[in-house]
């Protein structure tokens, strides 16, 4: 099942998602104009979603030497630190409680202090010694 929809992100820029779900997956993009900045890749069992991976691109997404030619702002934007990778977080969450999912869990890799933060910001629970992180996903009436 492919789904999408639109998020207004701090820049005052609208940002394009879709979502692609299966049976036992789930994989999340966020565009800029059609061209990725972002994804999240979650693996599913039963009512809970494991967090394989998310990433907001530190750099412009990837195009022809053509566009980049005529369209010089968008590629040499950083999305990182703007806001945009929380939008995508909230939006991920929102969009697998819609579809039934009761937890999100994951494991932290990386600079695990800042990530630590971050999803603790996002109403995250966060283990720094195993790394772990989860969020009961809880249907609002």
């Amino acid at each position: 099942m492919r789904a999408a929809t639109s998020i207004k992100a701090p820049d005052g820029r609208h940002y394009e998602l879709e979502f692609s779900t299966g049976d036992n997956y789930v994989t999340a993009w966020i565009k800029l104009n059609r061209l990725p900045v972002g994804y999240a890749k979650l693996s599913l069992r039963a009512n809970i979603a494991n967090l394989e991976d998310i990433h907001i691109s530190s750099n412009a997404p990837n195009s022809s030497a053509l566009l980049r030619l005529f369209f010089p702002k968008l590629f040499t934007r950083n999305f990182r630190g703007k806001g945009i990778g929380s939008l995508f977080l909230n939006a991920v969450c929102d969009h697998l409680r819609c579809s039934g999912i009761k937890r999100i869990e994951g494991t932290m890799s990386g600079d695990i202090d800042r990530l630590a933060r971050w999803y603790g910001k996002a109403g995250f629970e966060v283990d720094q010694v195993s790394k772990s992180i989860g969020k009961e996903l809880v249907v609002h009436n």
